[in-house]
């Protein structure tokens, strides 16, 4: 499969992780959560593991291992900075989301990337 907007995917894919990376290192904000602590973690790996599983589609249990090392990464160099700690239960969620990511898109009949270049090229004509 060819991404005529592979660049553009993978670059987007990039600063997901790159926001991933600043909101896990920074010192937490002294507000209340909006949601639960391990639902943002599930859901945000979901959301990054789903992006590189289908952009690395031939290569899925690669990014599936990439994404949770990520996860894992983070979560020990949190206990490297001073306001933050490593917490094993938001390592499950991450892993748990991005698990999920795998089974819904080895689900999915189409390649959501793929999908969205067709509607796209459908706009331009």
């Amino acid at each position: 499969m060819q991404l005529s907007l592979a660049r553009l995917w993978w670059s987007i894919g990039v600063l997901l992780v790159a926001v991933d990376v600043m909101l896990s290192l920074a010192p937490p904000g002294d507000g209340a959560a909006l949601l639960p602590d391990k639902l943002v973690h599930f859901a945000s790996y979901f959301l990054i593991g789903f992006w590189f599983i289908s952009l690395a589609i031939r290569h899925d249990y690669l990014a599936l291992a990439g994404v949770i090392a990520l996860g894992g990464m983070l979560e020990l160099l949190q206990g490297m900075t001073p306001t933050r700690q490593p917490e094993w239960l938001d390592f499950v969620a991450n892993t748990a989301g991005v698990l999920l990511a795998l089974v819904i898109t080895r689900a999915l009949p189409f390649n959501v990337f793929a999908w969205i270049e067709r509607r796209l090229s459908f706009a331009r004509t």
